[in-house]
């Protein structure tokens, strides 16, 4: 027995793992943690990305460096990106300058990769992304959740949606794409943890934020 949950539990959020996951993270044989990181948006409302990494980030890159597997994959979200059709060629070179960094403060104990070094991705999901449709059971929850975010931001509900329906297509790719490595489990690394449930029938751990956040 693997027992890999036994080992990672501590450093988890309660009350967030399915019966699922933590089957399978106990008898099976996982060896490999993935976990997909977003660009690191302006703030305040503004449209594109910022140059450098956050601080959040950089504690998220800790915790993927911490964990007791052999194999660690990152991967950077560039696709179905956010206010897409408002996006310039100059945003679009603030996005690499993003992933440059975020290459640089990854080390050389994580693999990285960006979600276009895949051509299953770049046919699948497509930088402005595609719909699809939003699981019904988790409807609720995902727009109150998204809400929070976005009406700041002066998005309507209509404009929340269609995100969440183009985001709902992105993680059904990449939970398909997780499944089909075998021996790979996914690490929730963004603070909307609602969102796991997007990713399908793949095993999800989901740290605590708290153990992150507030040292």
């Amino acid at each position: 027995m693997n027992n890999l949950w036994m080992k990672i539990e501590p450093n988890l959020a309660k009350n967030w793992h399915t019966r699922y996951t933590i089957k399978a993270l106990t008898y099976g044989d996982y060896d490999t943690a993935i976990a997909v990181f977003c660009p690191s948006y302006k703030k305040d409302g503004e449209i594109g990305f910022r140059r450098k990494i956050g601080e959040s980030t950089k504690e998220w890159l800790t915790f993927m460096r911490g964990l007791s597997v052999e194999n660690k994959i990152l991967l950077y979200w560039d696709l179905c990106l956010e206010n897409w059709e408002k996006l310039t060629d100059n945003d679009m070179e603030y996005l690499d300058d993003c992933w440059q960094d975020f290459k640089k403060n990854s080390g050389d104990f994580l693999t990285v990769f960006r979600l276009s070094d895949f051509e299953e991705f770049v046919e699948k999901i497509t930088q402005e992304g595609k719909i699809a449709k939003i699981p019904e059971k988790y409807e609720k929850s995902l727009m109150d959740r998204s809400r929070i975010f976005y009406k700041p931001m002066g998005w309507d509900d209509k404009k929340i949606r269609e995100r969440l329906e183009r985001l709902s297509n992105a993680y059904l790719v990449i939970g398909e794409w997780i499944k089909n490595q075998k021996t790979a489990f996914l690490v929730m690394t963004e603070h909307a943890y609602e969102r796991g449930c997007l990713y399908g029938q793949v095993p999800i751990i989901y740290p605590d934020k708290k153990q992150l956040f507030e040292r």
